[in-house]
């Protein structure tokens, strides 16, 4: 990676948080919030990704959406 997509990144995670979940195997779950957090369901997006994949993936569509 060069400094450019290091800083991009960077700022997309200080965007975020952590939540952690308890599960047999706990996990720590990175969550970014973007837009009306209290739209109605019918409004709203819920966007996923598997590994090895990152939510970084979005950074540059997230505004279009």
């Amino acid at each position: 990676m060069n400094i450019i997509q290091d800083d991009a990144i960077e700022r997309w995670k200080n965007k975020g948080f952590y939540i952690y979940v308890n599960s047999s195997i706990p996990l720590e779950v990175f969550v970014l919030q973007i837009g009306n957090a209290l739209a109605e369901p019918e409004k709203t997006l819920l966007l996923l990704h598997g590994f090895p994949e990152s939510s970084f993936s979005y950074h540059r569509v997230i505004d279009t959406l």
